[in-house]
């Protein structure tokens, strides 16, 4: 029988309604116990519970945390406040911004590793880059702890095939 689910208290400001997605994101406060203060979608699976939010909404919430899924509940407007002049960057797939495509060459970049030594991407050339953004901080079951173990899953693979070892580069960005 799975584990039943861990529960939190969450209290924030939603940032947006993503209701084509059941996803709220929300700027929310330490959630005791559990994790810091971040901004982050949650999913909400009763979308009736979207219904009337808006960003601005100062909220209290249920955080249930599943080994495979978060999601919250129980959804209380507690008020509302002028968004944070930052909310703009913190919702995703910004205006104006230019994603590659698959195959296109990544831009000249230089990132620092774990150790403080410089990194330069097109050192690379010639392998299969896969790059992930991550928070360390993260606890969500189907984020940060997914793209750990999906990396995992790939390094695996890479190395029992003969045709991949030492052409397959893992990359995780940290932003905290």
């Amino acid at each position: 029988r799975p584990p039943e689910a861990r529960t939190y208290q969450l209290k924030g400001q939603v940032l947006a309604v993503r209701a084509e997605t059941n996803e709220l994101l929300v700027k929310h406060e330490d959630i005791q116990g559990f994790m810091p203060a971040m901004t982050m979608p949650y999913v909400v699976k009763e979308p009736a519970l979207l219904k009337d939010r808006v960003p601005g909404d100062l909220i209290t919430a249920t955080l249930h945390v599943a080994p495979d899924l978060a999601w919250l509940s129980a959804i209380t407007r507690t008020g509302s406040a002028p968004l944070p002049e930052d909310a703009a960057t913190k919702i995703p797939a910004a205006a104006g911004v230019h994603l590659l495509k698959p195959g296109d060459e990544v831009p000249e970049t230089l990132l620092v590793d774990q150790d403080d030594q410089a990194l330069a991407l097109p050192s690379w050339r010639g392998s299969a880059v896969v790059v992930t953004f991550i928070y360390t901080r993260c606890p969500l079951p189907q984020f940060c702890p997914l793209m750990d173990q999906r990396f995992a899953e790939i390094q695996s693979l890479a190395r029992a095939d003969a045709a991949l070892q030492g052409k397959v580069r893992l990359l995780s960005i940290s932003f905290d």
